[in-house]
């Protein structure tokens, strides 16, 4: 017997019983969970089950398929919130030091960040960035300097709206590929 009171064979039935509901939450969930992939959501809902089924009280008037269903969305969603507060982060941080930047070399340098471990974020900013047009590295480093977007345009002969378009565009695709 595990901490959740079930033995295999209870496991087996209620897994036959349930899981293609938990598959069909999970499915919902997999975009906005991109940490987890479905196989992982899966087994997080059986999870669920389980604690669901020594937490089930028939008296309260509620089916437990009922019970079961508010309970994986409930852990689904806030799964999906943990997700949303990592890439928020992420993009925080991205944002961040792309805008302070000083100069190209040193973009992304970030010694205090835990999510990427030996310089890996700044490996991967500086890598993307030799990626871009030349244009948009320009457009980025001379923000970084302080310009406006309209001081920009009128030096590379484009409206302010369009450098504007074009910074955000760049950026996102070095998030893109922090995410």
């Amino acid at each position: 017997m595990d901490k959740f009171d079930c033995s295999d064979e209870e496991y087996s039935v209620l897994v036959e019983k349930y899981g293609r509901m938990i598959g069909s939450i999970a499915k919902k969930y997999v975009n906005s969970c991109r940490e987890h992939d479905f196989k992982d959501l899966v087994q997080e809902g059986e999870m669920v089950m389980l604690k669901a089924k020594r937490m089930y009280n028939p008296n309260k008037g509620a089916k437990f398929i009922t019970y079961l269903h508010t309970a994986v969305r409930r852990r689904f969603n806030k799964i999906s919130d943990e997700a949303r507060r990592v890439r928020d982060t992420k993009d925080k941080i991205v944002n961040d030091h792309i805008e302070q930047d000083q100069g190209l070399s040193s973009l992304g340098k970030i010694d205090s960040c835990k999510l990427f471990k030996n310089g890996e974020l700044r490996s991967i900013i500086d890598e993307e960035l030799a990626k871009i047009p030349e244009i948009d590295r320009k457009i980025i480093k001379m923000r970084s300097e302080g310009r406006t977007y309209s001081e920009i345009g009128k030096l590379l002969n484009f409206s302010g709206e369009y450098i504007k378009i074009r910074q955000n565009n760049a950026i996102e695709k070095i998030k893109r590929k922090l995410l």
